[in-house]
């Protein structure tokens, strides 16, 4: 091979990998931008994969947990929660999902023992390129406001109804 041959051979080279580069580049950008949604979001986003354990959580869950993301992520479900509630409550959900279901529920609980709030939990399945469910990405969002004006409209639809009877 002479000097002029190997020149171009190695000019091709640094092209298809300056190429690489920009792709690679493009697709970080990409990725921290799909980390800025995700993190200026005010739903509560987790990812958990098979074996029940947290794999992503968002700044807004980690806020209502009065956590940081280490104190989650890689940690059981059931760590975080209690195996109580992770069995009775959260597990089924999960596997439904797990099963390509999408589950949705509504409930009250507590956030690491804080105030009681009411959350509409959707379980959503995740699949791998080729189809597999491999996660639930649990979005979470708290409608307590919205239940306590519901009781205040029931209870003066009630006052309304029970003054029209007289």
């Amino acid at each position: 091979m002479t000097n002029t041959q190997r020149i171009d051979e190695l000019s091709a080279e640094n092209n298809r990998l300056r190429e690489k580069l920009r792709i690679l580049e493009r697709e970080k950008e990409a990725w921290r931008k799909t980390q800025f949604i995700a993190n200026a979001a005010d739903q509560l986003l987790t990812m958990i994969d098979r074996e029940y354990v947290y794999e992503s959580v968002n700044r807004a869950y980690c806020r209502a947990r009065g956590q940081k993301p280490e104190d989650v992520v890689g940690k059981k479900v059931a760590d975080v929660w209690g195996q109580s509630q992770f069995e009775s409550i959260i597990k089924p959900k999960l596997d439904n999902c797990f099963k390509g279901n999408v589950t949705s529920t509504e409930d009250w609980f507590k956030f690491n023992g804080r105030e009681l709030r009411c959350y509409q939990v959707t379980y959503n399945p995740y699949l791998d390129p080729i189809g597999r469910v491999t996660h639930a990405l649990v979005v979470t969002h708290d409608i307590t406001a919205r239940k306590h004006a519901e009781d205040v409209m029931k209870r003066a639809n009630d006052r309304l109804e029970r003054r029209v009877q007289l």
